[in-house]
């Protein structure tokens, strides 16, 4: 990691990375956000190269790319987090209804690489390097260059697992209701054509 130097690249367009495991940070303790860990699981401590990568690979993945969005997953719980003021961290939750009660999911809108890739003619990521050193860019949100706050994030939530587990119950319920109705009637039907027919077996 020590021989790796910093592409010229990254001055252009700061990059967005995926990742499964999060940078590190101690715990959730610091993490915001509305699926992030309950209170009982917000201290634990996390384990480096097991919960989180280690101190110094996240580090040198800051110095190296400068990300303007990290997302990442691997904990139960969602988190944002802001590395050195500058790079924010986006856990996403696990989309599972075994792990959590309300599981979710991200989508991310990126439009400006696209809008420049096509006013430059650039195809690929070897050419928009060599487009920036003949011409010297800079990270400017003009003439389809962007900067570091040309994304948008939307969460989306599955229905809570209790509640969808609370309407199969009531469902049920019902369905079993108008079961022992439709019954009754059926039976109450009978008995009156039983009366009927011993009426006219008398006669």
């Amino acid at each position: 990691m020590d021989s790796c130097v910093k592409d010229n690249f990254s001055s252009v367009c700061p990059v967005c990375a995926f990742q499964h495991y999060p940078l590190y940070r101690a715990s959730d303790s610091k993490c915001t956000g509305v699926d992030a860990a309950p209170p009982n699981e917000r201290y634990k401590q996390f384990h480096e190269r097991y919960d989180v990568l280690s101190q110094d690979a996240s580090k040198m993945l800051l110095w190296w790319f400068q990300p303007r969005l990290i997302l990442s997953g691997h904990t139960h719980s969602g988190c944002e987090f802001l590395h050195e003021n500058r790079f924010p961290e986006v856990s996403v939750p696990s989309f599972s209804w075994r792990n959590r009660n309300n599981p979710s999911f991200i989508l991310v809108t990126i439009t400006s690489l696209l809008i420049y890739l096509k006013l430059h003619n650039i195809k690929n990521l070897r050419a928009l390097t060599q487009y920036h050193n003949k011409s010297k860019l800079t990270c400017m949100k003009s003439k389809g260059s962007f900067s570091q706050s040309d994304f948008a994030l939307s969460k989306c939530f599955l229905p809570e697992e209790s509640s969808v587990i609370a309407v199969y119950c009531g469902s049920v319920l019902v369905i079993a209701l108008i079961t022992l109705s439709h019954l009754s009637v059926f039976r109450r039907a009978l008995r009156l054509a039983n009366r009927l027919l011993g009426k006219q077996k008398s006669i």
